[in-house]
């Protein structure tokens, strides 16, 4: 179960990455999550990358 979840972590900081790359701003929030807290959603996803990359680094 461990490793289930630890996969499933590291994939959705994977997705972050990517929406990132795929943004002029390199930014994760899409068009639609720009509401009431979202900077501290934007936050909250950079949190889930500093732990992703504390879990299992990766090159940049």
């Amino acid at each position: 179960m461990r490793a289930e979840v630890k996969k499933a972590f590291l994939s959705y900081a994977d997705d972050i990455c990517q929406k990132i790359a795929g943004d002029g701003f390199h930014c994760a929030l899409a068009p639609s999550e720009y509401t009431w807290a979202s900077t501290k959603n934007a936050l909250t996803q950079g949190d889930i990358l500093l732990m992703a990359n504390q879990i299992e680094p990766k090159q940049a």
